[in-house]
Protein backbone atom coordinates (compact mmCIF):
# COMPACT_ATOMS: atom_id res chain seq x y z
CA UNK A 1 0.00 0.00 0.00
CA UNK A 2 1.02 3.58 -0.54
CA UNK A 3 2.21 5.60 2.37
CA UNK A 4 1.00 9.16 2.98
CA UNK A 5 1.70 11.90 0.49
CA UNK A 6 5.37 12.13 1.45
CA UNK A 7 6.01 8.39 1.72
CA UNK A 8 9.03 7.14 -0.24
CA UNK A 9 8.77 4.15 -2.56
CA UNK A 10 11.03 2.85 -5.34
CA UNK A 11 9.60 2.28 -8.79
CA UNK A 12 11.80 -0.74 -9.38
CA UNK A 13 10.30 -2.45 -6.33
CA UNK A 14 6.66 -1.55 -6.90
CA UNK A 15 6.63 -2.44 -10.59
CA UNK A 16 8.46 -5.73 -10.04
CA UNK A 17 6.04 -6.55 -7.21
CA UNK A 18 2.98 -5.80 -9.34
CA UNK A 19 4.21 -7.81 -12.32
CA UNK A 20 5.13 -10.80 -10.17
CA UNK A 21 2.03 -10.71 -7.95
CA UNK A 22 -0.38 -10.66 -10.88
CA UNK A 23 1.81 -12.41 -13.46
CA UNK A 24 1.17 -9.44 -15.73
CA UNK A 25 3.88 -10.44 -18.21
CA UNK A 26 4.06 -14.23 -18.58
CA UNK A 27 7.37 -15.69 -19.70
CA UNK A 28 7.99 -15.18 -23.41
CA UNK A 29 5.41 -12.41 -23.78
CA UNK A 30 6.11 -9.52 -26.13
CA UNK A 31 4.89 -6.17 -24.84
CA UNK A 32 3.89 -3.00 -26.66
CA UNK A 33 4.46 0.01 -24.39
CA UNK A 34 2.31 3.08 -25.04
CA UNK A 35 4.74 6.02 -24.78
CA UNK A 36 3.51 9.61 -24.72
CA UNK A 37 6.87 11.07 -23.78
CA UNK A 38 5.76 11.98 -20.25
CA UNK A 39 7.47 10.78 -17.04
CA UNK A 40 5.20 7.77 -16.45
CA UNK A 41 5.45 6.16 -19.87
CA UNK A 42 9.14 7.00 -20.25
CA UNK A 43 9.88 5.37 -16.89
CA UNK A 44 7.84 2.29 -17.76
CA UNK A 45 9.58 1.81 -21.11
CA UNK A 46 13.02 2.40 -19.59
CA UNK A 47 12.39 -0.04 -16.72
CA UNK A 48 11.00 -2.86 -18.89
CA UNK A 49 13.75 -2.52 -21.50
CA UNK A 50 16.47 -2.44 -18.83
CA UNK A 51 14.96 -5.53 -17.19
CA UNK A 52 15.26 -7.33 -20.54
CA UNK A 53 11.57 -7.76 -21.20
CA UNK A 54 10.75 -8.11 -24.89
CA UNK A 55 9.29 -4.67 -25.63
CA UNK A 56 8.33 -2.38 -28.48
CA UNK A 57 6.94 1.14 -28.23
CA UNK A 58 4.04 2.98 -29.82
CA UNK A 59 3.44 6.73 -29.90
CA UNK A 60 0.34 8.53 -31.13
CA UNK A 61 0.49 12.23 -31.92
CA UNK A 62 -3.04 13.58 -31.35
CA UNK A 63 -2.08 16.95 -32.89
CA UNK A 64 -3.76 18.75 -29.99
CA UNK A 65 -0.79 20.95 -29.03
CA UNK A 66 0.81 21.86 -32.34
CA UNK A 67 4.60 22.07 -32.21
CA UNK A 68 4.63 20.74 -28.65
CA UNK A 69 2.97 17.51 -29.86
CA UNK A 70 5.48 17.21 -32.70
CA UNK A 71 8.33 17.71 -30.22
CA UNK A 72 6.89 14.94 -28.05
CA UNK A 73 6.95 12.58 -31.04
CA UNK A 74 10.56 13.51 -31.85
CA UNK A 75 11.59 12.96 -28.22
CA UNK A 76 9.98 9.50 -28.12
CA UNK A 77 11.73 8.55 -31.37
CA UNK A 78 15.11 9.57 -29.93
CA UNK A 79 14.43 7.76 -26.65
CA UNK A 80 13.54 4.52 -28.43
CA UNK A 81 16.64 4.83 -30.61
CA UNK A 82 18.83 5.20 -27.52
CA UNK A 83 17.21 2.16 -25.87
CA UNK A 84 17.28 0.05 -29.02
CA UNK A 85 13.50 -0.34 -28.92
CA UNK A 86 11.40 -0.59 -32.08
CA UNK A 87 8.92 2.30 -32.32
CA UNK A 88 5.66 2.56 -34.26
CA UNK A 89 4.36 6.12 -34.40
CA UNK A 90 1.39 7.77 -36.03
CA UNK A 91 -0.07 11.27 -36.24
CA UNK A 92 -3.87 11.69 -36.34
CA UNK A 93 -5.91 14.88 -36.31
CA UNK A 94 -8.14 13.91 -33.38
CA UNK A 95 -10.06 17.18 -33.63
CA UNK A 96 -11.31 16.04 -37.03
CA UNK A 97 -12.28 12.67 -35.59
CA UNK A 98 -13.98 14.42 -32.66
CA UNK A 99 -16.19 16.47 -34.95
CA UNK A 100 -17.00 13.53 -37.18
CA UNK A 101 -17.99 11.23 -34.31
CA UNK A 102 -19.57 14.03 -32.24
CA UNK A 103 -17.46 13.12 -29.19
CA UNK A 104 -15.64 15.21 -26.61
CA UNK A 105 -11.88 15.69 -27.27
CA UNK A 106 -10.96 13.38 -24.36
CA UNK A 107 -13.32 10.59 -25.45
CA UNK A 108 -12.25 10.85 -29.10
CA UNK A 109 -8.56 10.79 -28.10
CA UNK A 110 -9.08 7.72 -25.92
CA UNK A 111 -10.97 5.87 -28.64
CA UNK A 112 -8.40 6.69 -31.33
CA UNK A 113 -5.50 5.86 -28.99
CA UNK A 114 -6.73 2.40 -28.03
CA UNK A 115 -7.69 1.53 -31.61
CA UNK A 116 -4.19 2.55 -32.70
CA UNK A 117 -2.50 0.50 -29.95
CA UNK A 118 -4.52 -2.61 -30.71
CA UNK A 119 -3.82 -2.28 -34.43
CA UNK A 120 -0.08 -2.02 -33.76
CA UNK A 121 -0.21 -4.99 -31.38
CA UNK A 122 -1.83 -7.16 -34.05
CA UNK A 123 0.36 -5.96 -36.92
CA UNK A 124 3.57 -6.46 -34.92
CA UNK A 125 2.44 -9.85 -33.53
CA UNK A 126 2.77 -8.72 -29.92
CA UNK A 127 0.99 -10.20 -26.90
CA UNK A 128 0.28 -7.31 -24.55
CA UNK A 129 -0.19 -3.55 -24.44
CA UNK A 130 1.24 -1.78 -21.37
CA UNK A 131 -0.04 1.66 -20.45
CA UNK A 132 1.57 3.82 -17.77
CA UNK A 133 -1.36 4.62 -15.46
CA UNK A 134 0.11 5.05 -11.97
CA UNK A 135 -1.26 4.83 -8.42
CA UNK A 136 -2.12 8.52 -8.32
CA UNK A 137 -4.05 8.18 -11.59
CA UNK A 138 -6.03 5.42 -9.89
CA UNK A 139 -6.88 7.59 -6.88
CA UNK A 140 -7.88 10.53 -9.08
CA UNK A 141 -10.06 8.29 -11.26
CA UNK A 142 -11.93 6.85 -8.28
CA UNK A 143 -12.50 10.26 -6.71
CA UNK A 144 -13.62 11.69 -10.04
CA UNK A 145 -16.06 8.81 -10.51
CA UNK A 146 -17.46 9.31 -7.01
CA UNK A 147 -18.06 13.00 -7.64
CA UNK A 148 -19.77 12.20 -10.94
CA UNK A 149 -22.19 9.87 -9.15
CA UNK A 150 -20.83 6.48 -10.17
CA UNK A 151 -22.23 3.08 -9.29
CA UNK A 152 -20.11 0.27 -7.85
CA UNK A 153 -18.58 -0.40 -11.27
CA UNK A 154 -16.98 3.05 -11.29
CA UNK A 155 -15.44 2.48 -7.86
CA UNK A 156 -13.23 -0.21 -9.39
CA UNK A 157 -11.22 2.56 -11.02
CA UNK A 158 -8.51 1.48 -13.44
CA UNK A 159 -8.00 -2.28 -13.64
CA UNK A 160 -4.60 -3.98 -13.69
CA UNK A 161 -5.64 -6.17 -16.63
CA UNK A 162 -8.27 -5.80 -19.35
CA UNK A 163 -7.99 -8.28 -22.18
CA UNK A 164 -4.58 -7.48 -23.77
CA UNK A 165 -4.06 -4.32 -21.67
CA UNK A 166 -1.86 -4.31 -18.57
CA UNK A 167 -0.98 -1.49 -16.13
CA UNK A 168 2.34 -2.35 -14.42
CA UNK A 169 2.62 1.10 -12.72
CA UNK A 170 -0.73 0.92 -10.97
CA UNK A 171 0.88 0.38 -7.54
CA UNK A 172 3.54 3.04 -8.17
CA UNK A 173 2.96 6.61 -6.92
CA UNK A 174 3.88 9.60 -9.03
CA UNK A 175 6.60 10.53 -6.53
CA UNK A 176 8.38 7.23 -7.24
CA UNK A 177 8.21 7.94 -10.98
CA UNK A 178 9.77 11.36 -10.44
CA UNK A 179 12.57 9.82 -8.36
CA UNK A 180 13.20 7.19 -11.05
CA UNK A 181 13.58 9.68 -13.91
CA UNK A 182 15.97 11.77 -11.79
CA UNK A 183 18.03 8.76 -10.74
CA UNK A 184 18.44 7.56 -14.33
CA UNK A 185 18.99 10.96 -15.89
CA UNK A 186 15.89 10.75 -18.04
CA UNK A 187 14.44 13.98 -19.38
CA UNK A 188 10.79 13.26 -20.12
CA UNK A 189 8.49 15.76 -21.75
CA UNK A 190 6.01 17.72 -19.65
CA UNK A 191 2.50 18.17 -21.04
CA UNK A 192 1.66 21.85 -20.60
CA UNK A 193 -2.05 20.99 -20.26
CA UNK A 194 -1.25 19.32 -16.90
CA UNK A 195 -0.41 22.69 -15.35
CA UNK A 196 -3.79 24.31 -15.95
CA UNK A 197 -6.99 24.02 -13.93
CA UNK A 198 -9.00 23.92 -17.14
CA UNK A 199 -9.47 20.17 -16.71
CA UNK A 200 -11.33 18.62 -13.77
CA UNK A 201 -8.69 15.96 -13.18
CA UNK A 202 -6.04 18.64 -12.77
CA UNK A 203 -8.17 20.40 -10.15
CA UNK A 204 -8.42 17.15 -8.20
CA UNK A 205 -4.68 16.51 -8.49
CA UNK A 206 -3.44 20.00 -7.72
CA UNK A 207 -6.04 21.26 -5.24
CA UNK A 208 -8.64 18.85 -3.89
CA UNK A 209 -6.52 15.82 -3.00
CA UNK A 210 -3.82 17.85 -1.20
CA UNK A 211 -6.60 19.64 0.74
CA UNK A 212 -8.18 16.32 1.76
CA UNK A 213 -4.82 14.98 2.93
CA UNK A 214 -4.04 18.13 4.90
CA UNK A 215 -7.46 18.61 6.51
CA UNK A 216 -9.35 15.29 6.42
CA UNK A 217 -7.18 12.18 6.12
CA UNK A 218 -3.46 11.94 5.41
CA UNK A 219 -4.05 8.38 4.21
CA UNK A 220 -6.85 9.32 1.80
CA UNK A 221 -5.04 7.84 -1.20
CA UNK A 222 -4.66 4.48 0.53
CA UNK A 223 -8.31 4.58 1.57
CA UNK A 224 -9.48 5.22 -2.00
CA UNK A 225 -7.31 2.42 -3.34
CA UNK A 226 -8.69 0.01 -0.73
CA UNK A 227 -12.16 1.06 -1.83
CA UNK A 228 -11.21 0.16 -5.41
CA UNK A 229 -10.03 -3.30 -4.31
CA UNK A 230 -13.23 -4.05 -2.37
CA UNK A 231 -15.54 -2.60 -5.01
CA UNK A 232 -13.65 -4.45 -7.74
CA UNK A 233 -14.23 -7.87 -6.16
CA UNK A 234 -17.92 -7.18 -5.53
CA UNK A 235 -18.45 -5.68 -8.97
CA UNK A 236 -16.78 -8.64 -10.67
CA UNK A 237 -19.18 -10.96 -8.79
CA UNK A 238 -22.21 -8.99 -10.00
CA UNK A 239 -20.84 -8.98 -13.54
CA UNK A 240 -20.54 -12.76 -13.47
CA UNK A 241 -24.16 -13.15 -12.28
CA UNK A 242 -25.30 -10.71 -14.98
CA UNK A 243 -23.49 -12.56 -17.77
CA UNK A 244 -24.97 -15.87 -16.63
CA UNK A 245 -28.47 -14.33 -16.64
CA UNK A 246 -28.03 -12.81 -20.11
CA UNK A 247 -26.68 -16.12 -21.46
CA UNK A 248 -25.86 -14.65 -24.88
CA UNK A 249 -29.36 -13.31 -25.58
CA UNK A 250 -29.56 -10.25 -27.85
CA UNK A 251 -33.18 -9.51 -26.91
CA UNK A 252 -34.17 -9.42 -23.24
CA UNK A 253 -37.61 -10.12 -21.73
CA UNK A 254 -38.55 -7.04 -19.72
CA UNK A 255 -40.75 -8.81 -17.16
CA UNK A 256 -38.05 -11.34 -16.27
CA UNK A 257 -35.45 -8.58 -16.03
CA UNK A 258 -37.59 -6.49 -13.68
CA UNK A 259 -38.13 -9.52 -11.41
CA UNK A 260 -34.42 -9.49 -10.53
CA UNK A 261 -32.92 -7.59 -7.60
CA UNK A 262 -32.44 -3.91 -8.50
CA UNK A 263 -28.66 -4.13 -8.25
CA UNK A 264 -28.65 -7.05 -10.67
CA UNK A 265 -31.06 -5.28 -13.06
CA UNK A 266 -28.62 -2.40 -13.38
CA UNK A 267 -25.68 -4.72 -13.92
CA UNK A 268 -27.55 -6.84 -16.47
CA UNK A 269 -28.38 -3.76 -18.50
CA UNK A 270 -24.79 -2.59 -18.54
CA UNK A 271 -23.31 -6.01 -19.33
CA UNK A 272 -25.90 -6.61 -22.06
CA UNK A 273 -25.18 -3.25 -23.69
CA UNK A 274 -21.44 -3.83 -23.48
CA UNK A 275 -21.75 -7.26 -25.11
CA UNK A 276 -23.64 -5.86 -28.13
CA UNK A 277 -21.81 -2.60 -28.74
CA UNK A 278 -18.39 -2.00 -30.24
CA UNK A 279 -17.32 0.73 -27.79
CA UNK A 280 -16.84 1.23 -24.08
CA UNK A 281 -19.77 2.47 -21.96
CA UNK A 282 -17.68 4.87 -19.87
CA UNK A 283 -19.71 7.78 -21.17
CA UNK A 284 -23.14 6.27 -20.52
CA UNK A 285 -23.84 7.49 -17.02
CA UNK A 286 -25.44 5.74 -14.09
CA UNK A 287 -28.24 8.31 -14.24
CA UNK A 288 -28.98 7.48 -17.89
CA UNK A 289 -29.06 3.75 -17.20
CA UNK A 290 -31.31 4.28 -14.17
CA UNK A 291 -33.74 6.55 -16.01
CA UNK A 292 -33.98 3.94 -18.75
CA UNK A 293 -34.42 1.04 -16.29
CA UNK A 294 -37.38 2.51 -14.44
CA UNK A 295 -39.23 3.09 -17.74
CA UNK A 296 -38.68 -0.37 -19.22
CA UNK A 297 -42.25 -1.59 -18.76
CA UNK A 298 -43.44 1.10 -21.19
CA UNK A 299 -42.09 2.21 -24.60
CA UNK A 300 -38.76 3.98 -24.03
CA UNK A 301 -35.28 4.27 -25.48
CA UNK A 302 -31.72 5.45 -24.80
CA UNK A 303 -29.37 6.72 -27.52
CA UNK A 304 -25.64 6.16 -27.06
CA UNK A 305 -22.65 8.46 -27.48
CA UNK A 306 -22.20 9.34 -31.14
CA UNK A 307 -25.87 8.73 -31.93
CA UNK A 308 -25.26 5.49 -33.84
CA UNK A 309 -27.03 2.96 -31.58
CA UNK A 310 -30.26 3.01 -29.60
CA UNK A 311 -31.60 0.60 -26.96
CA UNK A 312 -35.39 0.35 -27.11
CA UNK A 313 -38.12 -1.28 -25.03
CA UNK A 314 -41.70 -1.77 -26.18
CA UNK A 315 -42.67 -2.72 -22.62
CA UNK A 316 -42.18 -6.43 -23.27
CA UNK A 317 -38.88 -6.88 -25.08
CA UNK A 318 -35.63 -4.93 -24.94
CA UNK A 319 -33.35 -4.70 -27.97
CA UNK A 320 -30.50 -2.65 -29.44
CA UNK A 321 -30.48 -1.52 -33.04
CA UNK A 322 -28.11 0.46 -35.17
CA UNK A 323 -29.57 3.70 -36.44
CA UNK A 324 -29.61 4.31 -40.16
CA UNK A 325 -26.99 6.87 -41.06
CA UNK A 326 -25.79 8.23 -44.38
CA UNK A 327 -23.01 6.08 -45.76
CA UNK A 328 -19.97 8.01 -46.91
CA UNK A 329 -19.03 6.27 -50.13
CA UNK A 330 -15.47 6.79 -51.27
CA UNK A 331 -14.57 7.78 -54.78
CA UNK A 332 -13.74 4.79 -57.05
CA UNK A 333 -10.05 5.79 -56.96
CA UNK A 334 -8.16 8.56 -55.22
CA UNK A 335 -4.52 9.62 -55.58
CA UNK A 336 -2.39 9.33 -52.46
CA UNK A 337 0.93 11.04 -51.74
CA UNK A 338 3.70 10.19 -49.32
CA UNK A 339 3.28 11.80 -45.88
CA UNK A 340 -0.09 13.40 -46.55
CA UNK A 341 -3.38 12.59 -44.75
CA UNK A 342 -6.03 11.52 -47.26
CA UNK A 343 -9.69 11.26 -46.25
CA UNK A 344 -11.16 8.31 -48.14
CA UNK A 345 -14.81 7.86 -47.24
CA UNK A 346 -14.95 6.67 -43.63
CA UNK A 347 -11.16 6.34 -43.35
CA UNK A 348 -8.17 8.60 -42.84
CA UNK A 349 -5.22 7.18 -44.79
CA UNK A 350 -1.58 8.17 -44.52
CA UNK A 351 1.24 6.75 -46.63
CA UNK A 352 4.20 6.80 -44.24
CA UNK A 353 6.79 4.98 -46.35
CA UNK A 354 7.05 3.67 -49.92
CA UNK A 355 9.11 0.63 -50.90
CA UNK A 356 11.59 0.63 -53.79
CA UNK A 357 9.50 -1.62 -56.07
CA UNK A 358 6.50 0.70 -56.24
CA UNK A 359 5.59 3.15 -58.99
CA UNK A 360 4.79 6.23 -56.90
CA UNK A 361 3.47 8.19 -59.90
CA UNK A 362 0.53 5.77 -60.27
CA UNK A 363 -0.27 5.20 -56.59
CA UNK A 364 -3.98 5.35 -55.73
CA UNK A 365 -6.37 4.01 -53.14
CA UNK A 366 -9.64 2.39 -54.12
CA UNK A 367 -12.36 0.18 -52.69
CA UNK A 368 -12.22 -3.61 -52.62
CA UNK A 369 -13.31 -5.31 -55.83
CA UNK A 370 -14.49 -8.90 -56.24
CA UNK A 371 -11.58 -11.13 -57.16
CA UNK A 372 -8.93 -8.92 -55.53
CA UNK A 373 -5.98 -10.94 -54.26
CA UNK A 374 -2.87 -9.98 -52.33
CA UNK A 375 0.41 -11.83 -52.90
CA UNK A 376 1.92 -12.66 -49.47
CA UNK A 377 5.09 -14.51 -48.56
CA UNK A 378 2.92 -17.51 -47.74
CA UNK A 379 1.11 -17.36 -51.09
CA UNK A 380 -1.69 -15.47 -52.79
CA UNK A 381 -4.77 -14.76 -50.67
CA UNK A 382 -8.19 -13.37 -51.47
CA UNK A 383 -8.78 -9.95 -49.96
CA UNK A 384 -12.19 -11.23 -48.90
CA UNK A 385 -10.42 -13.88 -46.79
CA UNK A 386 -8.16 -11.22 -45.24
CA UNK A 387 -11.26 -9.33 -44.12
CA UNK A 388 -12.82 -12.50 -42.75
CA UNK A 389 -9.68 -13.56 -40.85
CA UNK A 390 -9.37 -10.12 -39.22
CA UNK A 391 -13.11 -9.85 -38.49
CA UNK A 392 -13.65 -6.67 -40.50
CA UNK A 393 -17.43 -6.01 -40.42
CA UNK A 394 -19.16 -6.74 -43.73
CA UNK A 395 -20.59 -3.23 -43.92
CA UNK A 396 -17.05 -1.78 -43.81
CA UNK A 397 -15.39 -3.99 -46.42
CA UNK A 398 -16.58 -2.19 -49.57
CA UNK A 399 -15.30 1.10 -48.18
CA UNK A 400 -11.94 -0.08 -46.84
CA UNK A 401 -8.99 1.51 -48.72
CA UNK A 402 -6.91 -0.74 -50.98
CA UNK A 403 -3.51 0.59 -52.11
CA UNK A 404 -2.57 -0.13 -55.74
CA UNK A 405 -0.23 1.09 -58.45
CA UNK A 406 -0.26 0.36 -62.18
CA UNK A 407 1.27 -3.07 -61.54
CA UNK A 408 -1.43 -4.23 -59.13
CA UNK A 409 -2.51 -4.49 -55.51
CA UNK A 410 0.04 -3.43 -52.88
CA UNK A 411 -1.78 -3.55 -49.57
CA UNK A 412 -5.15 -4.06 -47.93
CA UNK A 413 -4.98 -0.75 -46.08
CA UNK A 414 -2.66 -1.39 -43.13
CA UNK A 415 -3.93 -4.96 -42.62
CA UNK A 416 -1.79 -6.93 -45.08
CA UNK A 417 1.03 -5.99 -47.47
CA UNK A 418 1.96 -7.68 -50.73
CA UNK A 419 5.49 -9.04 -51.07
CA UNK A 420 6.20 -6.36 -53.68
CA UNK A 421 5.31 -3.68 -51.11
CA UNK A 422 8.23 -4.42 -48.79
CA UNK A 423 9.37 -1.17 -47.16
CA UNK A 424 5.90 0.34 -47.55
CA UNK A 425 3.82 1.47 -44.58
CA UNK A 426 0.21 2.66 -44.62
CA UNK A 427 -1.66 3.96 -41.57
CA UNK A 428 -5.46 3.68 -41.70
CA UNK A 429 -7.88 5.09 -39.10
CA UNK A 430 -11.65 4.92 -39.18
CA UNK A 431 -13.16 8.36 -38.57
CA UNK A 432 -16.89 7.68 -38.95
Amino acid sequence: MLAGRNGAMKLTETVAGTINRLNLIPAGSKVLVAVSGGPDSVSLLHYLSCENYSVEAAHLNHQFRGQESDDDAAYVAQLCLSLGVHLTSQSINVRRVKHTLKLSPQVAARQVRYEFLEKVRVERSLDLIATAHNADDQVETILLNVLRGTGVEGLKGIRYVREHLIRPLLDTPRSAVESYVTEHGLLPREDSSNSTDKYTRNVLRRNLLPFIEDHVNLGARNALRRLADVAGAESDFLNRLAREWIDGREVLPVDQLLNQDISLQRRILRQWMRSLLSFELADVTYAQIEEFRIKLNAPCSITFVGGEYVAESDGKLLAIRRLARPTILPAPTMPIALGRDTLYGDYLVKLVAVGPDIDQSTLVIRAWEDGDRVKLKSGTKKVQDVFTDLKIPREDRRRYPILVDKHGLLSVGSLRYAVRAHGTKVVVSKVN
